[in-house]
């Protein structure tokens, strides 16, 4: 997007908020035009290495800009201006779909569950997904929830790792 702060500048920002014990986010925009998949789950991965938590964003056109007008080149806008909305996932180009971009800021969402949990000590360092997943089902129990809820749960997170290993593997979703 061309903006002036390097990366070096964003390191030094959070290593002050965490001096002081400031909680921070950072915003990661997805699907922005000309942007891959590749690049997008590299940011996800930076800021996962990071005591920070990511706010996933989603790009919306914004008439006007040089990326709206990027977007109506590339002929990517959606025919109703209603469906520019980021909750619409509004755009869709050849290096990613909008189940791609969906993926992803849910996958945002399991990075900073992760990181509450280990902010509360509910998960160590190190800890191997079958302990983590030990871990959560241990406190669904705990709750007094059905079986049938702890077993959702535990199915939900089983499909949310598989997902994760993959990223992490692969830097992408397909196995």
């Amino acid at each position: 997007m061309g903006r002036p702060v390097a990366k070096t500048d964003f390191d030094h920002i959070l290593n002050e908020t965490e001096k002081v014990r400031l909680n921070a986010v950072a915003y990661a925009i997805l699907g922005m035009p000309g942007q891959t998949i590749g690049e997008m789950t590299d940011t996800l991965i930076y800021l996962m290495e990071r005591r920070v938590l990511i706010g996933p964003s989603v790009y919306y056109p914004t008439p006007g800009t040089d990326l709206f007008k990027k977007c109506e080149e590339m002929g990517v806008l959606p025919s109703n201006p209603s469906q520019w909305r980021s909750s619409a996932l509004p755009i869709e180009a050849k290096e990613f779909s909008r189940l791609d971009i969906a993926t992803l800021f849910r996958l945002a969402r399991v990075i900073n569950f992760i990181k509450e949990k280990m902010d509360r000590r509910e998960l160590g360092e190190g800890m191997t997904w079958k302990e983590i997943l030990q871990s959560i089902g241990k406190k669904v129990k705990v709750q007094d929830q059905t079986e049938f809820r702890s077993q959702t749960l535990k199915f939900i997170l089983l499909r949310g790792w598989i997902l994760f290993r993959c990223f992490l593997k692969n830097g992408c979703f397909s196995v």
